[in-house]
């Protein structure tokens, strides 16, 4: 329904005291409005089809997790954290969100993605933060480390104690990795 509204108002204390006030005509077409609000729900339905993968379910409980993953993901710089059972699918979901933050540009770099469980002792400090020559015994050359390859794009921490301590029969080692993970989190 388009309409025009006149917004008045009073001189200022500055002017002179014989001054008449201003006026403004205010233009209340809202169809160019609705325009812009249809864009934003098209922008908002394409990140969640994205992030669900194409995926058409009425599960009430996944379409709201990605609602919220889509509100977080898409407006925000902050660390998210994933959180379920094996098999659930974080890894994917988190390069999903990855690749949507790509295509906003608001990622420059990679998608590092590491298996907590098989970090294990001083190595683990080396493979995340890196290091120089000659650090330890065996460090021949420098190493940038996972850290520093992440930066400015997304670090993955995930825990598949199948792939740690299933490998080598060492239970003790997807303990580290939930340690790791715990620390980070804090």
């Amino acid at each position: 329904m388009p309409a025009r509204l006149i917004q008045t108002s009073p001189p200022r204390k500055k002017e002179i005291a014989n001054t008449v006030g201003s006026y403004a005509i205010i233009d209340l077409d809202l169809s160019r409005y609705d325009r812009i609000a249809q864009r934003f729900q098209r922008e908002h339905d394409d990140t969640v089809s994205f992030l669900k993968s194409g995926i058409a379910t009425r599960n009430l409980a996944f379409n709201g997790m990605i609602e919220q993953i889509e509100k977080v993901a898409g407006r925000s710089r902050a660390p998210m954290l994933f959180v379920g059972p094996t098999g659930a699918g974080k890894s994917f979901l988190a390069r999903r969100v990855y690749e949507l933050k790509r295509q906003r540009q608001q990622l420059g770099g990679r998608f590092v993605e590491v298996n907590c469980a098989t970090l294990r002792g001083d190595s683990a400090m080396s493979a995340l933060f890196g290091h120089v020559k000659g650090a330890f015994t065996g460090a021949q050359s420098e190493r940038p480390g996972l850290l520093r390859g992440a930066d400015g794009g997304l670090l993955f921490l995930g825990r598949d104690r199948r792939t740690g301590a299933g490998r080598t029969g060492d239970a003790a080692q997807g303990h580290r990795g939930e340690a790791l993970l715990s620390i980070w989190q804090r």
